[in-house]
């Protein structure tokens, strides 16, 4: 079986921690922990290997993440004399190797197009008989042996040719998701958000369910399901699929052109609504969407006050409040209660407890201002490490952390200063340097490689970049 792991959206309702190139899914919201690593986590047991649908920004976290959580790299997607290949084909036998290292191989989508299209490409890829489970990547799972028996209960129907869905067993009468009315197994209907007299209703009558957003079938099920209810959706993702490329040994994308031809669609309108193949899975899983940050309060220790803990946050006399920090610096709330106080490194974020859907007015007004806000922290991961702004000086200076073995190529609109701040084996533009070194570069393409197969490398920039 394989997990086939949805990540692309952008988590604009936890802003200022969830950012266009550091959504929250790859953001260590609990215990350290993104909610991507967790998803790795929860099916490494339970799966042969995992592909990643996500898009070129996001391709940095999710590939990093990925290497720490499964410790092995992928197959590549070349052939032995080095030339690409088309489609999924070499990604498949990796698959089959379900030992402590599991492999992990990513679909970059150049431009977001709904469920459907994202589930297909990766189908078109697979053995008909080989079992999906489709899952989000911003999701949390707390009761993890009752996942475990839910999917495997689902793995089963769908090897017997069924369109398995997960019914999360509602606690509350919730206006936010879409439902599914089930008896025992069978799906009865599929219902868009509801009003809060219907949600109400719903939670009364005891037979309908969250729509959790996670399938389990078999790739050549859904994709005959695909084909006589959304054949729109089937012959461009054939065609998209064919045009496949590689863009290094982890990863395939396609052009723009190709993904836009394919329909802007859900896997739940264009194929579940329709199918009779249908079968749910309910199921009690600890399973929140964290959509909002009264969502997170609820699941994060607190202490004896109601206040969210944090290593660097002190509470006097202030109750119930929630408090993100990742600036490194001491936050102090005194005699305040029910806030919300979301501090980063370049934007802090500040409002009422249970008022969390505000935060879109705030995106709102970043987006008319065109900020930069909304897109990145000053810390950034990227393929080679990590790219950080520093602040507090009167010209641009930018910390480069670079993995050992690893290259960075960045594009200069002007001079700058480099100091090597650590590494032994660092060439820059091809020019052997150590730490302690400096070096003038007067605009044009900067290559750094670090040689050393242990030791980071890390360089201070001073100038644009």
């Amino acid at each position: 079986m394989i997990n086939l792991i949805l990540s692309g959206g952008s988590g604009t309702r936890l802003w200022p921690v969830s950012r266009t190139l550091w959504p929250k899914q790859f953001y260590p919201l609990i215990d350290g922990a993104s909610l991507f690593s967790l998803t790795l986590q929860r099916n490494r047991a339970l799966c042969n290997g995992f592909l990643v649908v996500t898009n070129f920004e996001q391709y940095p976290l999710a590939r990093l993440q990925m290497r720490e959580e499964l410790r092995a790299p992928g197959q590549g997607f070349q052939k032995s004399d080095g030339t690409a290949t088309r489609g999924l084909e070499t990604a498949t036998p990796g698959f089959g190797t379900a030992t402590r290292g599991l492999s992990g191989r990513c679909i970059l989508e150049p431009v977001g197009r709904n469920t459907a299209p994202a589930i297909a490409l990766a189908c078109l890829g697979l053995p008909p008989d080989e079992v999906v489970l489709v899952t989000p990547s911003d999701h949390l799972i707390t009761k993890t042996e009752a996942y475990a028996e839910a999917v495997r209960e689902a793995e089963s129907l769908a090897r017997a040719g069924y369109l398995v869905t997960f019914g999360i067993q509602p606690t509350y009468p919730e206006t936010g998701f879409g439902y599914i009315e089930a008896n025992d197994r069978d799906v009865l209907s599929f219902r868009e958000k509801p009003d809060r007299a219907t949600a109400e209703s719903y939670l009364q009558a005891g037979r309908y369910f969250w729509n959790s957003g996670m399938f389990c079938f078999r790739a050549g099920t859904f994709l005959a399901e695909l084909l006589e209810h959304a054949p729109e959706v089937h012959r461009t993702a054939v065609e998209a699929w064919n045009s496949l490329y590689a863009v290094d040994e982890q990863a395939q994308t396609l052009t723009r052109e190709n993904m836009m031809k394919m329909p802007d669609i859900s896997i739940d309108y264009g194929i579940m609504e329709k199918s009779r193949r249908v079968k749910v899975v309910p199921a009690d899983l600890g399973w929140s969407d964290l959509g909002s940050f009264d969502a997170l309060y609820e699941l994060l220790p607190r202490n004896g006050e109601g206040n969210t803990r944090h290593s660097n946050a002190r509470y006097l006399n202030s109750h119930n409040n929630l408090l993100l920090n990742d600036s490194g610096q001491l936050l102090v709330l005194q005699g305040v209660d029910d806030l919300m106080v979301v501090h980063t490194d370049t934007a802090t974020y500040i409002g009422r407890r249970g008022e969390s859907q505000h935060v879109k007015q705030v995106v709102d007004l970043l987006k008319s201002e065109s900020s930069e806000l909304l897109r990145a922290h000053a810390h950034r991961a990227t393929l080679f490490g990590s790219q950080t702004r520093l602040s507090g000086a009167s010209e641009p200076l930018t910390e480069l952390n670079i993995m050992p073995g690893s290259t960075c190529t960045i594009e200069l609109p002007g001079a700058i200063q480099l100091w090597v701040r650590q590494g032994s084996a660092v060439l820059v533009n091809e020019q052997s340097c150590a730490a302690g070194d400096t070096q003038s570069v007067a605009g044009g393409v900067l290559i750094v490689h670090n040689r050393s197969e242990s030791e980071h490398a890390r360089l201070l920039l001073v100038g644009s970049i």
